[in-house]
């Protein structure tokens, strides 16, 4: 029987979702160019959330043994998955590649935080193991909604490590979404297209979790970590990441700190023919829950107060 491995990265999404909700709700009425992309800062950390959602609900499946697959998901230790959740794995051959469906039906499924998912979750990916390099995996959607939100977009994740075993390097991941596109229920979208690489830093204590950490790069060879669109306000960004965005494992066990802890991106924020330029700097790797906003020579420093993703 081949077992398909997948790295799990719920926890690295769960960060990402805390962050965009504390920022939503962080403003100052008599500051409206701080406050203002304070909210755009929101809407793209948010755009990016819901599909990282998708990435982790197909790792929490795909990471079961290729038996255990099909069927209801009641095995699954996935809260966001419900009882009559369907998952269909449609074997291919050793040469090609296998798809795996998650049918979340079309009255919905409703977590223990309350989020509802209804339509299915499509994910395409060659034989062998998610650590193994040049493993690919596609997602896409068939009438996927979050909470009323239509999710569409093709996202592939790609393992670009050269080796594997003692001495290899950490494994990284070139992560694209094209297309990407969010319909909230009043008609208003959102685009987004990004290139991200994303790196799993093994520290070094074998079958021990905790020492590792999860980053974006800034910078992969010579390519940058990356994405832009629109959002539903009118909003055009690009965003790219200038040092390392660091996530510990040891602050999200010990601290219950879910956001990152090291690391800056910037934004370009156009509408209506004006731009202004926002800095996200995400502290010096203290496990704190504190984020500065910088843009137009004024800065902000936002303390998170919420330590779930809602």
């Amino acid at each position: 029987m081949k077992t398909t491995s997948f790295i799990n990265l719920k926890s690295l999404s769960s960060l990402m979702l805390a962050f965009v909700l504390i920022l939503g709700s962080c403003s100052k009425s008599d500051e409206v160019t701080v406050s203002e992309n304070t909210l755009n800062v929101n809407t793209e950390s948010s755009e990016d959330s819901y599909h990282n959602d998708a990435d982790d609900l197909a790792n929490s499946i795909a990471s079961l043994p290729d038996g255990s697959i099909t069927g209801r998901s009641e095995g699954v230790n996935d809260t966001r998955f419900c009882t009559d959740t369907k998952v269909t794995l449609r074997k291919a051959d050793n040469e090609n590649s296998d798809t795996l469906i998650i049918d979340f039906g079309t009255v919905g499924c409703k977590d223990v935080k309350g989020n509802t998912r209804k339509g299915k979750i499509i994910v395409i990916f060659n034989p062998g193991k998610r650590s193994y390099p040049q493993f690919t995996n596609t997602v896409t959607f068939e009438n996927f909604f979050v909470n009323g939100v239509k999710v569409e977009g093709t996202r592939t994740i790609k393992n670009v490590t050269s080796t594997i075993g003692e001495g290899a390097p950490d494994i990284t991941f070139d992560i694209s979404l094209t297309g990407g596109k969010l319909t909230f229920p009043d008609g208003t979208t959102a685009t987004r297209t990004t290139r991200h690489f994303r790196q799993w830093a093994r520290g070094g204590t074998a079958l021990d979790f905790s020492d590792d950490q999860q980053k974006i790069l800034a910078f992969y060879i010579e390519v940058q970590s990356t994405a832009s669109g629109s959002n539903r306000k009118g909003y055009t960004y690009e965003m790219k990441v200038t040092k390392d965005i660091v996530y510990k494992n040891s602050c999200l066990k010990d601290s219950k700190i879910f956001i990152p802890v090291s690391g800056t991106k910037t934004l370009k924020v156009t509408k209506d023919g004006k731009s202004v330029d926002i800095t996200v700097d995400y502290g010096d790797g203290t496990c704190d829950k504190t984020v500065t906003i910088t843009t137009s020579g004024k800065t902000e420093t936002v303390t998170v107060s919420r330590d779930d993703n809602g």
